[in-house]
């Protein structure tokens, strides 16, 4: 993939998220400009940007959806 077109389709979902509800049409059509398939070097690239870097956090959020027992 493309770094110029992995870049385009995450500027088209930031503005679609942005711009509010869309219709069925445009989520098709923002589906059809998304690749199909992320390389591994690709996939790991873009969870690595996103997520926080490692070390020790003061709370966690955990979650789940088990009932208590």
């Amino acid at each position: 993939m493309n770094r110029r077109l992995a870049l385009a389709a995450a500027v088209a979902i930031a503005a679609l998220a942005i711009a509010g509800p869309f219709s069925t049409t445009d989520a098709r059509a923002v589906a059809a400009s998304l690749p199909s398939r992320l390389r591994d070097q690709e996939f790991w690239r873009i969870v690595t940007e996103f997520s926080e870097p490692s070390g020790t956090f003061h709370s966690a959020n955990l979650v789940s959806n088990e009932a208590r027992g």
